[in-house]
């Protein structure tokens, strides 16, 4: 049996479970193997993604799994799945791009990881000599220090490229009071490194 004839089976049983899982009463015939055969599936598309040379890691392969059922989880997305030419190769296609965004991710994450290192600072010298790796995996660490509060925060600013001001209209919180939290920010953190370096 073909991928794609497995698959057309299978979008046919997880339309069903969605329909049934959407009455108002208690569903009690939801189909749980189906998803169960669908992530099979789908990490077994994932798990090859190491040899594209692309950067992912062993650890990220769960979320791309869980990325692409999610998106599965749509009538919409099993009906265009059903109208590709070939189901497996377009579960393929959302794996990869699952990948891509995870990598993406990862280069915004290292870039801000970098900018954060490069902000002034007494010590600038000591970091320049420090080897790369070694400050990126102190910046991790500094990363996972910081409440949820002040990691969204910086997310915001470094990731979305956000401006004080488009902050502050998410948060609800005044220009000033961003900034001022910004700045207590970034100041705690490179203390807390130029610390580090010192010893």
């Amino acid at each position: 049996m073909s991928r794609d004839s497995v698959w057309d089976a299978l979008i046919a049983r997880l339309e069903s479970d969605i329909r049934a899982r959407s009455k108002p009463s208690a569903p009690s015939d939801t189909d749980e193997e189906a998803w169960e055969e669908a992530r099979s599936l789908i990490r077994s598309y994932a798990g090859v993604l190491g040899a594209l040379r692309i950067g992912i890691r062993p650890e990220d392969v769960d979320d791309i799994v869980q990325d692409v059922l999610l998106k599965l989880h749509s009538l919409d997305s099993l009906r265009r799945l059903r109208l590709a030419g070939s189901p497996s190769g377009y579960v393929v296609v959302m794996v990869r791009n699952a990948a891509y965004d995870i990598v993406r991710a990862q280069v915004r994450e290292n870039t801000f990881l970098r900018q954060l290192a490069r902000e002034p600072s007494a010590s600038s010298s000591q970091e320049e000599t420090a080897p790369a790796n070694e400050v990126m995996l102190r910046l991790r660490e500094e990363m996972q220090l910081l409440t949820q509060e002040e990691r969204t925060l910086l997310r915001m600013r470094f990731w979305r490229s956000m401006t004080i001001k488009d902050i502050s209209q998410e948060t609800g919180d005044t220009y000033s009071a961003v900034a001022v939290k910004m700045f207590r920010l970034l100041k705690r953190v490179r203390d807390r490194l130029e610390r580090l370096d010192s010893r």
